[in-house]
């Protein structure tokens, strides 16, 4: 089973939600969300499809606007993720689709 996590300190101002122990082997991806805003920053072409990933991650991590202690490190369900990435890059998720049935 997949899950994401931290992937909100990435998007959004965030205050990680406490400790995590994994029970089972798993793999670890860490990038530096400072470098990662800067960089981002610089891709203008891809800048609006990156805000509108952006703005429905938030949407989704914190759906009144303010985390009211519901929020979560950890996204455990890969599908909400793909959903957002269906609407934030539509060009990029059609292709996708169109690749898989091709």
């Amino acid at each position: 089973q997949s899950t994401v996590l931290s992937e909100a300190a990435l998007w959004l101002k965030w205050l990680h939600q406490g400790l995590l122990v994994a029970t089972s082997s798993c793999s670890i991806v860490a990038v530096d969300a400072e470098k990662f805003r800067e960089v981002i920053g610089e891709c203008m072409p891809s800048l609006d499809p990156l805000r509108a990933y952006a703005k429905l991650f938030q949407d989704i991590i914190l759906p009144d606007g303010e985390d009211k202690g519901l929020a979560s490190d950890l996204i455990g369900n890969p599908s909400v993720l793909q959903g957002i990435v269906a609407l934030a890059f539509p060009a990029f998720s059609s292709k996708k689709l169109k690749k898989k049935k091709g």
